[in-house]
């Protein structure tokens, strides 16, 4: 212990009945914003959902709303949507975008 139940989705109602189904057993549920592979991407979940906050913190909320055990988000360094390989950014935009994220995660009820 402590066990945690990992989960990987997009749409609230979907990702809470599966967090409803496994809370009894588990000490917390983490919403898996970590998985960078094409399927992730297809279906709207991983670390894709990093980039969406319309989607990620309304999912958060929702979650934390109707769960009793601690939520958690894996997370990811957020790089920045304009990024070549012909233009890097400066090294400090890839952690300050992703450090204002996780506070808006945090603020959503997020056990970082």
């Amino acid at each position: 212990r402590p066990l945690i139940a990992q989960l990987a989705g997009s749409d609230p109602a979907h990702v809470l009945q599966a967090a409803q189904f496994v809370e009894p057993y588990v000490d917390g549920i983490d919403i898996n914003c970590g998985c960078p592979q094409n399927i992730a991407k297809r279906g709207q979940y991983g670390a894709f959902l990093l980039e969406q906050e319309e989607t990620l913190l309304p999912l958060v909320k929702h979650l934390v709303k109707h769960l009793k055990k601690p939520l958690s988000v894996k997370v990811r360094l957020i790089p920045p949507p304009e990024l070549a390989s012909k233009e890097v950014k400066e090294a400090w935009d890839i952690p300050q975008r992703s450090l204002e994220l996780y506070t808006k995660l945090i603020d959503a009820g997020v056990h970082m």
